[in-house]
């Protein structure tokens, strides 16, 4: 998905990502293959960190609660 100027990986690339990273890829193939920047595959995995691993379900609340926080005003 892409807003404006920034990609936002998809529940989708979120479950290749995590398949790839159990597999030991290197990070570096994996952001070839989803076709987004490196950085943005060491973010989506700190987002997604749970105890045992990266998971793409948990990784996709956080998105999910991040985009619904943007643009509220702070009190």
């Amino acid at each position: 998905m892409k807003i404006g100027e920034y990609k936002y990986l998809t529940f989708e690339q979120r479950k290749v990502l995590a398949t790839m990273h159990e597999y030991h890829i290197p990070l570096k193939e994996i952001s070839k293959a989803l076709d987004v920047h490196l950085a943005t595959i060491y973010r989506e995995l700190k987002r997604g960190y749970v105890s045992g691993g990266y998971d793409p379900i948990a990784a996709q609340a956080v998105a999910d609660q991040n985009i619904k926080k943007r643009g509220k005003q702070r009190k």
